[in-house]
């Protein structure tokens, strides 16, 4: 964090950045106070409106902020959320947030909640530079973790041996990692993966059944009517994106999505959404207010084909028809790494 209130979160896979309303950014114009003044968060897809709150007592150093946040997967969802922060400008802390929400598309809920500071307290260098070593090493791992996971379905012949070194990894930081906060991270994560094995093995299982296999053959529309077909697509990199309007890590991935197809439009690469919705007006409207730029097929029936069983599901084929490359889940580096395996396939294999 800057000084500023500007928040840098690096190469970590921050899911829920709440920082950034919780420590207000100042506007670069003071006239701004007087209306309100905007900061973008690209890995989260939204915007922070901010307004400087006319309850607040600067003479008494009392400062009142509020975030409102916008996006587009808030407007899909019926979402919205407010933080009104109180700053207490004689000591330089955020004195307490209070939080307030609503949800309007499928489950119409409403709440609010409250943050509060209890205490303040020093640390010396040596403690900080412990925390920020221990917090590296537990997001390295974290990454290389998830890297093995997402390759399982390569191995169908040594799932365990391979959900073993996964797990090595997480006990191998841990044995690197003194600090209590980052060592109470790290033993839930190793919870989760005890809890997950079962369905981490069934899914590569599925998911290896298909993989550098001919494609399962299928024939469907899109929205507007047009015909699609895997077989029409052979001789191009195809890839199918599985998503349904109430699977929020699917319309998070969106933006890189359409980054992809945009990255490839002139190449021989054909990007294609695969909706799952009953009700074609979601998909509709997602398509819509996310501005997707390539083309999305009704796919209900589709999924099973190839074992998909998490949201979003991204499925690499190559030129000849052949499963080349399952990623599943969303990642803030789900960008890259498709671009990566597309450009392998498009250099072995050119046309």
């Amino acid at each position: 964090m800057h000084p500023n209130g500007r928040i840098d979160s690096g190469s970590y896979p921050v899911t829920r950045n709440e920082a950034r309303s919780y420590f207000i950014r100042l506007p670069d114009d003071a006239n701004k106070f007087r209306t309100t003044w905007e900061a973008f968060d690209k890995e989260q897809d939204q915007k922070h409106v901010y307004s400087f709150s006319r309850q607040s007592r600067p003479h008494k150093g009392l400062w009142i902020f509020q975030d409102v946040l916008t996006s587009r997967r808030n407007e899909i969802y019926g979402y919205k959320s407010t933080f009104t922060v109180y700053f207490d400008a004689g000591r330089g802390l955020v004195e307490k947030v209070e939080g307030a929400y609503s949800q309007n598309y499928r489950v119409k809920s409403k709440g609010t909640g409250l943050i509060k500071l209890k205490a303040v307290g020093k640390e010396d260098m040596e403690f900080v530079n412990r925390l920020a070593a221990d917090t590296d090493t537990y997001f390295n791992a974290s990454n290389d973790y998830r890297e093995l996971l997402s390759a399982l379905a390569h191995h169908p012949n040594s799932l365990d041996a391979k959900l073993t070194e996964a797990k090595n990894v997480l006990l191998s930081a841990k044995d690197r990692i003194s600090h209590p906060i980052v060592m109470e991270q790290l033993d839930k994560y190793l919870t989760w993966h005890e809890e997950r094995i079962d369905y981490l093995k069934e899914r590569a299982g599925e998911q290896s059944v298909v993989l550098n296999q001919p494609s399962p053959s299928w024939e469907t529309t899109d929205f507007k009517g047009r015909t699609y077909s895997i077989e029409s697509l052979r001789g191009k990199v195809v890839l199918l994106d599985f998503w349904y309007r109430g699977c929020g890590w699917c319309i998070r991935a969106m933006p890189q999505v359409k980054e992809i197809a945009a990255y490839f439009e002139n190449q021989d690469v054909t990007v294609l959404g695969m909706n799952t919705d009953r009700d074609p007006n979601n998909a509709e409207f997602v398509i819509k207010k996310m501005g997707l730029n390539y083309p999305n097929l009704k796919a209900r029936n589709i999924p099973k084909k190839y074992g998909v069983r998490g949201y979003p599901t991204l499925i690499v084929i190559d030129q000849d028809g052949i499963v080349s490359n399952f990623h599943v889940g969303y990642s803030p580096d789900l960008r890259d790494k498709v671009i990566s395996s597309v450009e392998k396939l498009l250099k072995t294999k050119p046309n």
